[in-house]
């Protein structure tokens, strides 16, 4: 595929299936569009990729929106470009820079252009890609998350030298505590939610062979909904149990019906 670059704003250049990339004043964002015209979007986000094997960017689970109705849009995590060694980014950006909020902004303009209503935006990604769906969904109002065994909490990430690797390239010369002070919101997801005060429809599942994530994502994310003035709204926390899945996502053929369900199919 060739690239099409495009301005924040030229959404009207998203004619064609194909590979674009948004240019932003700090950074690239890279996605593949497949175009539709029923008003509904499917927006993958990205988890883990390893380096050397997989080229960046690297458009994940694209196959599935065969059999999705709607805009299907896959996107790379720019966070990747801040260093060749980071393999996996959460949409953090810098300390500077919020990826995250840059690109909620550009997916609720593209959303108005088509005229699709923010519930009938639905953001997918399994561990780190289900972290940046519950923070997409969580600014951009209305819209919906299914989110595979998430990370929560990325401090509590459990390969502390990726954790490293991202906040040497774009979290120079800060500490822990400096994060829970003054950060919190995007490192956290239960931070996040009491900062906005609203808690996206979503759906979290997690696997019980995934120990990890169950007690250092799942529990605290429910722990720190507790004995807040705002309301859990649609949000479910869905247990299945695949010993062969483990941390991974569950196949596309148990994805898509839930996707169904929550968009409205």
């Amino acid at each position: 595929m060739d690239k099409v670059k495009m301005k924040p704003d030229e959404y009207d250049l998203l004619e064609e299936t194909g590979w674009y990339a948004a240019q932003f004043e700090h950074f690239e964002l890279n996605f593949y569009f497949r175009h539709s015209d029923t008003k509904r979007a499917f927006i993958v986000s990205p988890g883990f990729m390893k380096r050397d094997e997989t080229p960046h960017p690297y458009f994940q689970r694209i196959k599935m929106f065969g059999e999705l109705d709607g805009i299907g849009i896959s996107i790379a995590d720019p966070s990747l470009d801040l260093a060749e060694d980071v393999q996996i980014g959460w949409l953090l950006g810098s300390r500077w820079v919020d990826y995250t909020l840059t690109v909620a902004a550009f997916f609720e303009g593209m959303l108005a252009h088509f005229d699709i209503p923010h519930r009938h935006a639905l953001f997918f990604g399994s561990s780190g890609g289900g972290f940046i769906s519950l923070k997409l969904a969580t600014y951009i109002r209305g819209a919906k998350a299914l989110a595979m065994n998430p990370q929560t909490e990325l401090l509590r990430f459990h390969d502390v030298r990726e954790l490293s690797r991202v906040l040497e390239a774009g979290w120079p010369n800060i500490n822990n505590m400096t994060i829970h002070r003054d950060y919190a919101h995007r490192f956290s997801i239960a931070a996040l939610w009491n900062k906005e005060q609203h808690i996206p429809n979503a759906i979290v599942m997690v696997n019980t062979y995934d120990p990890w994530h169950i007690e250092h994502h799942i529990a605290p994310l429910i722990k720190g909904m507790a004995n807040k003035t705002i309301a859990a709204g649609g949000l479910q926390v869905r247990f299945y149990s695949s010993e062969a899945s483990g941390h991974n996502p569950l196949p596309v053929s148990h994805i898509v019906p839930v996707m169904h369900e929550m968009n409205g199919v």
